[in-house]
């Protein structure tokens, strides 16, 4: 039995069920993060991410894979430069309020 190509795929990949990749959804977030297709195309330019480009031999379009592995070490980079700019601005403000360094 073929399964209808104009029907939503039931096979909704996570990394709770061993999949590697997920598709970057023509709409609304990745089922991973829920993030944005832009955003991850971003991080992509910036070097955070790699993202993978599928194609059927012959075919003009393809597929864009979001690597789950790496997009959980991007979000995890991500996430200790926020945490050190937080830091830095904090102690550049109580210096300027105190005049003084922390």
């Amino acid at each position: 039995m073929h399964s209808d190509p104009n029907q939503p795929s039931t096979n909704t990949a996570s990394p709770r069920a061993g999949a590697e990749y997920c598709t970057l959804p023509a709409r609304g977030g990745d089922p991973f993060c829920g993030l944005s297709r832009r955003w991850w195309y971003e991080a992509e330019k910036l070097g955070y991410i790699r993202l993978i480009r599928v194609r059927l031999p012959g075919r003009k379009l393809g597929r864009v894979l979001l690597p789950f592995a790496e997009a959980l070490a991007c979000v995890a980079k991500l996430k200790v430069e926020a945490e050190r700019l937080v830091s830095n601005h904090r102690q550049s403000n109580c210096q300027d309020e105190l005049g003084t360094a922390i």
